[in-house]
């Protein structure tokens, strides 16, 4: 399984690499996408731990199939939390487009069509936060244990947060 976006992979710092110069970007024209799963706590302690992966695993993998159509990188997922950018690693010169549109949509469409292992009734759906926001990011390859590549704290990644806080479809 890849743990750094393909474009930076063969820079990676490798051990005994101490002086090795960071790999670090600078990008002021990205757009991120955070999400997370409204009413996720309570639906974990209502069913088992093996149905909380399975309808994860399950809802993500449809997730990361739709992001590679549209060139999309999946920055990291932590529980329910998904976090992608576009136009940083991968060029995408309507990255506004294609998370806020295009794939914001989908993953709302996917959700409304996805009923989560171990559900009391085939009607429950999960429903999906989205934040987006488009503006200057600050990225790279960080640690030598499971390096990835990341996004880190900006005006950009903050509003991005805030608004998936805030909004439920």
């Amino acid at each position: 399984y890849p743990l750094c976006a393909l474009a930076v992979s063969d820079e990676r710092p490798t051990k005994g690499d101490d002086d090795q110069k960071p790999i670090a970007d600078e990008a002021n024209d990205v757009s991120v996408l955070f999400s997370d799963i409204k009413g996720f706590t309570k639906f974990c302690s209502s069913v088992k731990a093996v149905d909380v992966v399975r309808a994860l695993n399950t809802l993500y993998m449809t997730f990361d199939d739709s992001l590679e159509k549209l060139d999309v990188f999946k920055v990291e997922t932590i529980g329910d939390a998904y976090f992608v950018s576009a136009n940083c690693p991968i060029k995408a010169p309507d990255h506004a487009r294609k998370v806020g549109r295009s794939w914001g949509k989908e993953m709302i469409e996917a959700c409304a069509e996805f009923t989560p292992c171990g559900a009391t009734s085939k009607e429950y759906k999960f429903q999906m936060r989205i934040g987006v926001h488009s503006g200057k990011v600050c990225a790279g390859i960080v640690g030598r244990k499971m390096p990835r590549y990341h996004l880190f704290w900006t005006d950009c990644y903050n509003c991005g947060v805030y608004g998936e806080l805030r909004c439920t479809w």
